[in-house]
């Protein structure tokens, strides 16, 4: 795994976080088949910031293909608040909201949007072909070159797009967004 972080400062948690290299290559291509099959056809008529072949915002939530991901995301964004965070001694649980697959195809993208009101959001790639497509991050005016097998995980609000696919090949990915709750 390798880890970049884009930050203001070095002690918030309002952070994007690049993570490379997430998944044994097995659970990438099973999630990547399952995103496939999902989105050979637009279920949301490109009516969403998506311009893309896109699934329903809940259809990954019930792939039961998709657990063993959304618990290990689960488990990072908890290593990324006990790291990060001041003093954490609470325990929390997060709720996936929802979750959807994507295709992007030639000339497809993602136009700029943010993920308010929801505290966590994060998309992970599971095919980027060649030329690589950038996702920008629009407040911290940086640009990062997509890559096959990359989670990111930044909070809901942070404004983001995802340039066009000019490869002939589709692009796979998934996004998601999650809240999270003190546990009492």
């Amino acid at each position: 795994m390798n880890l970049q972080l884009l930050q203001f400062s070095p002690h918030s948690l309002y952070c994007a976080y690049v993570i490379r290299d997430y998944l044994p290559k097995d659970e990438m291509l099973n999630l990547d088949e399952t995103i496939r099959e999902l989105t050979e056809e637009d279920s949301m008529d490109r009516k969403t910031n998506v311009k893309a072949n896109m699934t329903s915002y809940t259809a990954l939530q019930n792939s039961s293909k998709c657990g063993f991901f959304f618990q290990k995301v689960a488990h990072s964004i908890d290593a990324i608040i006990r790291l990060r965070g001041r003093n954490v001694i609470d325990e929390f649980t997060y709720n996936f909201i929802d979750s959807w697959g994507m295709r992007h195809k030639k000339d497809d993208h993602t136009v700029e949007h943010s993920h308010i009101p929801r505290f966590w959001s994060g998309a992970y790639y599971t095919y980027v072909p060649e030329p690589q497509p950038f996702i920008e991050f629009c407040e911290f005016n940086e640009k990062i070159k997509l890559k096959t097998n990359m989670l990111l995980l930044f909070p809901g609000s942070m404004l983001h797009k995802v340039s066009e696919n000019q490869s002939e090949e589709d692009r796979i990915s998934m996004a998601f967004n999650i809240n999270m709750e003190k546990q009492v």
